[in-house]
């Protein structure tokens, strides 16, 4: 590291001496100065800083940007600073100089342009690495208890999967037919109807034909619910083996001094930012389990099979279609036929199974611990 020469006369008149910085000053120290400057808009009163010369050249090692509001400033003067004296500044960042051991402020464009960029670069390398901690220190003890909640949720999944799978097979027509509704008419129903008119007839109309004595209006049932149902490759069991996949890896700091164990030492190995990907990739794909779920869950409801026989039923309807939803005793049986092809399916009562909460709290008990180690030693 470049040594730079000693301080010369001080840009702002120092009434008590600065404080000598050996390491890099502590988070505590870098928020009261950002604290002091947020109420009173003048860091030259803040106790500790260097207002001596400092060379553009000098290595140094940005701390935090910080901004100053000119009202606050006496008679609205800006700040002086100490490294390209007599420019002064009010958007600035604060520093710590190694050759020096101080502690100071500058102006944003201050410092040699070599010198400005590779701290910067240095200040963004920290900032990513001080979030990605914050975070591994709050996900990371959650890790077991999410293992739970996929072990719980996999035979819903299961149960899930079964039952697409008999619809896209035993029901392909219908499949097809309402997917292609889906795509075309985003899964509106409708049925179109043809009125014949009496010669010399007047009124409003709907779609003119090219015969101009038929109209043609359409009749709307509504949309459908459930549109996941209709997709070709539903794979919810899948969705939470990618989830396990990016957890188990992770599986193992139950408390905040084993997470901070297992945070130093991803970083010391390299994989502090794969850890990082993992877990946000986890919390990703299980919201979307959720909502796909969820989805699925609703073609099979009482109102959609409801509107479904409603637009299967009408006289209109060119499509040969029956409609049929039971329940008894528990057990939901749905039924879709016509020409050349019949599909039902007794939908098990734990297809709706009210979902558990995807854990946002570091707080679990032992039983949920040694339930998902279980579960990760296994699939491991």
């Amino acid at each position: 590291m470049k040594r730079s020469r000693l301080p010369s006369a001080p840009a702002v008149h120092q009434e008590s001496p600065h404080r000598s910085f050996r390491h890099r000053p502590s988070n505590i120290v870098i928020q009261a100065f950002l604290d002091h400057v947020r109420a009173t808009g003048r860091p030259e009163t803040f106790e500790g800083l260097f207002w001596g010369k400092i060379e553009k050249d000098a290595e140094f090692v940005k701390l935090k940007p910080f901004d100053i509001e000119r009202g606050l400033r006496p008679r609205g003067e800006m700040v002086p600073c100490p490294m390209c004296q007599p420019n002064k500044f009010l958007e600035g960042s604060l520093i710590w100089v190694p050759s020096l051991q101080v502690m100071a402020v500058i102006g944003h464009c201050c410092a040699s342009a070599e010198t400005r960029i590779r701290a910067h670069e240095e200040y963004e390398k920290k900032r990513v690495r001080d979030e990605d901690e914050t975070f591994l220190m709050a996900e990371l003890p959650l890790v077991l208890r999410r293992l739970a909640v996929v072990k719980r949720v996999r035979p819903i999944a299961v149960e899930a999967r079964r039952i697409h799978g008999q619809l896209r097979t035993k029901g392909d027509p219908i499949h097809r037919a309402l997917r292609n509704i889906k795509q075309q008419q985003g899964g509106r129903l409708s049925v179109s109807e043809r009125i014949h008119h009496e010669p010399g007839w007047e009124g409003p109309r709907g779609l003119r034909t090219r015969d101009g004595d038929v109209d043609v209006r359409e009749i709307e049932f509504g949309s459908m619910e459930g549109m996941v149902a209709l997709i070709g490759d539903y794979e919810p069991v899948r969705e939470l083996d990618e989830i396990e996949r990016r957890l188990i890896p992770h599986a193992g700091p139950a408390t905040e001094a084993a997470a901070l164990e297992y945070a130093i030492e991803l970083g010391e190995s390299g994989r502090r930012s794969r850890a990082v990907v993992d877990l946000r990739e986890a919390d990703r794909t299980f919201g979307k389990f959720v909502a796909r779920l969820n989805d699925f869950r609703a073609f099979f409801g009482a109102s959609n099979f409801r509107r479904l026989k409603e637009w299967a039923d009408h006289p209109r309807n060119p499509r040969r279609l029956q409609v049929l939803r039971s329940a008894r005793a528990g057990i939901v049986t749905c039924a879709l036929w016509g020409d050349g092809y019949y599909f039902t399916v007794d939908i098990d009562p734990i297809l709706a199974t009210e979902l558990p909460e995807w854990p946002r709290e570091n707080a679990f008990s032992e039983h949920e611990i040694e339930g998902a180690v279980l579960s990760s030693a296994k699939a491991s």
